[in-house]
């Protein structure tokens, strides 16, 4: 059964996916074009993963034919 509860993700998560440093997940996520992220409490901060792709891809160059 699919969950219908968004899925979250934290910065180490974001740089293991796109294959970055988690220093450079950072500095990526304080840009002002970034995704908001959720405070779960004072140390959890999280993403929607959607939107955090959703970002990936409008940076993006087009790719050659």
């Amino acid at each position: 059964m699919k969950s219908s509860f968004p899925k979250f993700i934290n910065i180490k998560q974001i740089a293991a996916g796109f294959g970055i440093s988690e220093l450079t997940a950072n500095r990526y996520s304080i840009g002002p074009d970034f995704p908001e992220p959720f405070y779960f409490s004072p140390g959890k901060k999280v993403w929607l993963a959607e939107e955090v792709l959703a970002w990936f891809m409008s940076r993006r160059g087009k790719r050659r034919a």
